[in-house]
């Protein structure tokens, strides 16, 4: 059992930072921490032509075990996505969508307060209700991170806020 976990222990270091899976495109994780507030910083490039999801990525995160506070989204420099792209964030075990007015599982883009990103500014949404009202929300487990319409090959960041034990 000791040699199982340590073996498990040595994937997970050197995985490091690539945890997550890409389908499409290229995906890269980092995880710090400031005062007790986390972030995921999930920086992904959209796949091209070749892949067949032409400006789309998608991918699962690492785990985010907490309270999940906000989001923010910063364009590539250079390749910046297309103006007006979206992000879906999909619940990996429940399916559920995380911060939609929907609950069902469907990747559709243009709801939800990840929508319409822009294409040179860096943008934060805190978490909130349907209805806007500011909130946080328990979250265990990864997430599966959708990118739409983003334009080929164009490559943004993605934050993800939350605060653990």
């Amino acid at each position: 059992m000791k040699r199982i976990f340590i073996f498990l222990c040595l994937v997970l270091l050197i995985t490091g930072n690539a945890w997550g899976a890409s389908v499409d495109g290229t995906v890269n994780q980092k995880l710090t921490d400031a005062g007790g507030v986390h972030r995921l910083r999930i920086t992904w490039t959209a796949g091209d032509t070749a892949s067949g999801e032409t400006g789309n990525v998608e991918f699962l995160t690492r785990e985010v075990n907490g309270l999940i506070l906000g989001f923010q989204t910063n364009p590539d420099g250079t390749e910046a996505p297309t103006d007006n792209y979206d992000i879906v964030l999909v619940d990996a075990e429940s399916g559920r969508k995380i911060c939609y007015d929907s609950g069902s599982g469907e990747t559709t883009a243009g709801d939800g307060i990840l929508a319409n990103r822009d294409t040179s500014n860096t943008e934060y949404v805190p978490m909130q209700t349907s209805t806007g009202v500011p909130c946080v929300i328990p979250h265990l487990g990864g997430m599966t991170v959708y990118a739409f319409h983003a334009g080929e090959t164009n490559a943004g960041v993605l934050d993800i806020f939350f605060i653990s034990d």
